[in-house]
């Protein structure tokens, strides 16, 4: 049986009735963004918001002691999806307060897992996978056309078709985990 994830470990917690942390320093949002907690634990929070939220960008999140350690602390999004109804659920995971934003080379989004392909594919298979997502995905087609999904697949695609990022890529990923 595969052993868990080190972040996942950590038990996360529903929260009682609404909770709302403020979100600083949202790039495109031009005051804080009020965000809907869904779930939390000590190394992060799930939160539904109105915008969209770039993978690996740093926040800084603003709530309640229970929620947020010591009622402020910086963030970087680990993944953000668009919601079935409205609006977006993004994962963070909170991070000392010295950190930077990391080069978009080699940002935190799971590629692989954006592309839906193993990290041992081929070029070939990595081609492929493109090409289907690329035609489901772009903004001609008007029945699973997602214009946020197909630059996120654009920018996998770039990364991972290029063998030296990959490497890169591959060896900050394995590093972080």
């Amino acid at each position: 049986m595969p052993q868990p994830l080190e972040r996942r470990k950590k038990l996360r917690r529903k929260t009682v009735g609404p909770t709302w942390v403020l979100l600083e320093n949202v790039p495109g949002a031009r005051a804080d963004v009020p965000a809907k907690v869904v779930d939390f634990s000590g190394t992060g929070l799930r939160v539904h918001v109105s915008l969209w939220l770039r993978a690996s960008r740093l926040v800084v999140v603003k709530g309640d002691a229970e929620v947020v350690p010591n009622g402020t602390a910086n963030a970087r999004v680990v993944d953000c999806r668009p919601l079935a109804e409205s609006g977006y659920t993004a994962g963070l995971t909170f991070v000392e307060s010295g950190a930077k934003n990391i080069p978009d080379e080699t940002c935190a989004a799971d590629y692989y897992e954006i592309l839906q392909v193993s990290r041992k594919a081929d070029q070939e298979t990595i081609d492929w996978v493109y090409k289907l997502h690329a035609q489901r995905y772009r903004s001609e087609n008007r029945k699973t056309g997602d214009q946020k999904m197909f630059q996120a697949i654009n920018e996998a695609y770039h990364l991972l078709s290029d063998p030296v990022k990959r490497a890169e890529y591959d060896k900050f990923s394995l590093g972080a985990n």
